[in-house]
């Protein structure tokens, strides 16, 4: 089981114990946005969020992904331009 922040902090429970973890920086910079999680396997975790960038006025949203293998985190090439809602995995 995991649980996620928007910030990038997350628990993940791993036997009867919970785990404190915060994504590493090349995943989660500092105008990241994590929006939505999908948990297949114990090494395979993937999350989707939007980096922002611009004024109050007017922000512009860039989309990310990036999965976990088990033992890290590896940012995967997003394109487009808008935010990511909640996703669904088959």
């Amino acid at each position: 089981m995991w649980a996620f922040t928007a910030a990038g902090t997350y628990l993940r429970l791993t036997g009867n114990r919970w785990q404190f973890g915060r994504m590493p920086k090349r995943v989660m910079g500092s105008h990241d946005v994590l929006e939505s999680a999908e948990v297949l396997s114990p090494t395979k975790v993937w999350v989707f969020g939007s980096h922002y960038i611009g004024s109050i006025e007017k922000l512009n949203f860039v989309p990310f992904a990036a999965r976990f293998d088990g033992r890290s985190w590896h940012v995967v090439g997003g394109h487009g331009i808008g935010s990511i809602g909640p996703v669904s995995v088959i």
